[in-house]
């Protein structure tokens, strides 16, 4: 966890050499309330990471973490409203009780 905190100390788009590790270093951050550390972990993962991550899920947990822990709710509500015009997203159900939480 610490040499992912100094990676992006030296810049927000370091990117895990195994994109499995993503969402284990992200749990281990947000146990730690490092949250902004977790969200340049999952922020961008289409772009960062391709097909070697599950990004619908990467996506759910950054609006999360953006209403939750950052208090950014206009970031979410745009990354939410992207996740909601995806009919296929197998996230669906998840995306649609938290846009009821955010009284979207």
């Amino acid at each position: 966890l610490n040499i992912a905190e100094q990676c992006q100390d030296v810049t927000k788009e370091f990117v895990l050499a195994h994109p499995d590790e993503v969402l284990l270093l992200y749990s281990g951050m947000i146990n730690l309330q490092q949250y902004d550390v977790a969200y340049h972990l999952i922020h961008d993962a289409e772009r960062r990471y391709g097909e070697h991550i599950d990004v619908a899920h990467c996506q759910l947990l950054e609006v999360e973490l953006l209403w939750q822990h950052l208090e950014k709710p206009e970031q979410a509500h745009r990354l939410l409203s992207k996740l909601l015009a995806d009919a296929q997203n197998p996230y669906r159900k998840d995306i649609l009780g938290l846009a009821m939480n955010m009284q979207y």
